[in-house]
């Protein structure tokens, strides 16, 4: 049964107004739609039908289905890194848009779920739901609930895409400050691999979601905070796209790791610190990516 694209729309038009910085309600619903709601509405249809494809063909060719409406085919390097079986800990960088998609279809495997906050937009997408762990940034029994059922799920020999910083990292080919936020993800790693046997990590690293032209458009000074300002930008750069299809095709680049496990760091580093381990290997893979891929890292 098809998902309600009108109700659909209206929560994406919700999670746009936030974005500005005023509360979604009735007048600036009616303040944005007469912009806002053919867009949203074609956004609403994709995802729509990405949730079909989703139960239809497996999540991996759904995203690329959809994140091909936005982008060209990704440049990837690293893909003989990805386990094909078992427990893995996909541990990524988040700028934002179609990054996510884009991990999901290079992943090629069907046991993936991936922590996220709670979007409303995403309880209408029932075959994506099985994908998703949703957080809690304000209840903790929440927050221990996902981690919870994420152990679970690496337990039973799933992929869990991990993103460290716990929201938006900026896009390292158009933003300074990658390496800084990498620095400052969350330190969840020993926890998995204390409950998880077997479990391997992967580093990943996306790039180039944000098109220079999207980094200081006017409609980012709506907000001060620099996340919020990426955020804005992430959002019009979308409608933009969904307004002229095909004019701006992004050209999104991912880079994998080698996989590695608790014994291996130990072998390696000799205090089996996981967390900085990880951190090292994510900073190296960061400048191996931006060099391979022609991106930049402004210090």
């Amino acid at each position: 049964m098809k998902n309600q694209p009108n109700e659909l729309s209206k929560l994406i038009q919700d999670e746009i107004i936030k974005a500005t910085g005023l509360p979604p309600n009735k007048f600036t619903h009616s303040l944005f739609w007469p912009f806002l709601h053919k867009l949203t509405d074609h956004l609403a249809d994709l995802l729509d039908h990405f949730d079909y494809l989703v139960g239809d063909k497996g999540l991996p060719k759904a995203s690329q289905w959809l994140y091909m409406n936005f982008c060209n085919p990704a440049r990837a390097f690293g893909n003989e890194n990805i386990p094909k079986e078992g427990p893995l800990l996909v541990v990524t960088n988040h700028p934002g848009a179609y990054d996510a998609l884009v991990v999901f279809s290079e992943l090629n495997r069907q046991d993936i779920k991936w922590i996220s906050n709670d979007i409303p937009a995403f309880h209408l997408c029932k075959n994506v739901q099985q994908h998703i762990l949703y957080s809690s940034n304000t209840h903790p029994e929440g927050r221990f609930l996902v981690l919870r059922n994420a152990i679970q799920h690496l337990q039973s020999g799933g992929a869990l895409v991990y993103i460290a910083s716990g929201g938006r990292d900026p896009d390292p080919a158009v933003y300074s400050g990658a390496d800084l936020a990498i620095d400052h993800w969350l330190d969840t790693f020993d926890t998995f691999n204390k409950y998880v046997h077997g479990l391997r990590i992967l580093p990943t690293m996306v790039s180039h979601i944000i098109s220079p032209k999207w980094v200081n458009h006017p409609v980012s000074w709506l907000r001060r905070d620099e996340r919020w300002k990426q955020i804005l930008s992430e959002f019009s750069q979308v409608l933009y796209q969904l307004s002229h299809p095909g004019r701006l095709m992004i050209n999104p680049a991912i880079s994998f790791g080698e996989s590695i496990s608790e014994a291996e760091i130990r072998n390696q580093t000799g205090d089996g610190n996981l967390r900085a381990a990880v951190i090292d290997r994510e900073q190296v893979l960061l400048k191996e990516h931006l060099a391979r891929f022609n991106g930049s890292l402004s210090d």
